[in-house]
C-alpha cells in the first residue's frame, strides 16, 4: 500500500485493489473483500488518518471483492456510499453478484476463472446506498468525478473519471493489467464489454488505476486505445 500520485493511494489488498484519496476530501474507492477491512484501517493509521475521516465511499460495482466491507465502513465512519442505481436493491439484500459471468478468451483468463472466480461466495453484508448513480452524473466531491456506466463486467459497474492531474480514471474491472493491459478475465456480457471499451476510449485521462493489476501513470488513454480498442 502506498501513495502512487499526490494524494492518491493504492491499497493493494492482495486479491484486489482499492484506492484512497486524501485531499481535499477523504474518499475510499472500493472496500475490498470481506475480512480485508483491517488492512485498510491499519493503512489509514499509518498515514495519520482515522476511520471517521472518511467522507465518501465510491463503489465501482457490487462484486464482493469491491463492496465486501462497505457495510463495515458505513457503520464505522458514517460516510455516504455511492453506487450505480442498478445495484441498490441487491446491496440492501446482501447480494454481491447480480448476473453470472463467463471467462474471456485465453489461457490466463481460464486459469483465473476456474481457479479463483467461478466459486466465489456472492454474499455480502447488506448495506444502504446513500447516492444511487446514473451514467453522466458529476459528483462534487474531492476535485470532482464524472460517472460513466460500463455494465459489461457487472450490471452495477461504473468507472469514475477524477478531474485532477490530467484525469485519473478509476477503471474498476473493465480491464486488467497483470502482464500488460488486456480485457478482464471474465464478464457478465462480453458484447457489452466491447461497447464499454468504446465508452472509455472516448474519454481523456492521463492515469488509469484498476481493480486488478498495476496502474498506468502516464498517457493511459493512449495505451488503452492501442491495447484494448484496437484489439476488440
Amino acid at each position: 500500500m502506498k501513495e502512487i500520485l499526490p494524494n492518491i493511494h493504492l491499497l493493494n489488498l492482495g486479491s484486489v485493489n482499492a484506492y484512497l484519496i486524501t485531499q481535499p476530501d477523504v474518499i475510499l474507492i472500493d472496500t475490498g473483500s470481506p475480512g480485508q477491512a483491517d488492512k485498510i484501517v491499519s493503512y489509514l493509521a499509518k498515514i495519520g488518518l482515522k476511520l471517521e475521516d472518511i467522507n465518501h465511499i465510491l463503489l465501482t460495482h457490487l462484486h464482493p471483492d469491491h463492496s465486501g466491507n462497505a457495510a463495515y465502513f458505513k457503520q464505522a465512519c458514517k460516510a455516504k456510499i455511492y453506487l450505480h442505481k442498478v445495484g441498490v436493491d441487491e446491496a440492501e439484500e446482501g447480494n454481491g453478484m447480480i448476473q453470472k459471468m463467463s471467462p474471456s478468451k485465453g489461457v490466463l483468463s481460464n486459469i483465473i476463472w476456474y481457479g479463483f472466480v467461478r466459486n466465489v461466495n456472492p454474499h455480502i453484508e447488506a448495506f444502504k446506498v446513500d447516492h444511487p448513480l446514473k451514467d453522466g452524473d458529476r459528483l462534487p466531491v474531492g476535485k470532482g468525478f464524472q460517472v460513466r456506466y460500463v455494465p459489461g463486467h457487472d450490471p452495477s459497474q461504473t468507472v469514475f473519471l477524477y478531474e485532477d492531474q490530467g484525469g485519473i480514471l478509476f477503471g474498476a474491472d473493465t480491464v486488467a493489467n497483470f502482464t500488460g493491459l488486456s480485457p478482464f478475465p471474465c464478464y457478465a456480457n462480453h458484447d457489452q464489454a466491447k461497447q464499454d471499451f468504446k465508452t472509455i476510449g472516448a474519454l481523456t485521462f492521463d492515469k488509469l488505476v484498476i481493480g486488478h493489476g498495476s496502474p498506468i501513470l502516464k498517457n493511459a488513454d493512449q495505451v488503452f486505445r492501442k491495447k484494448i480498442l484496437k484489439g476488440s
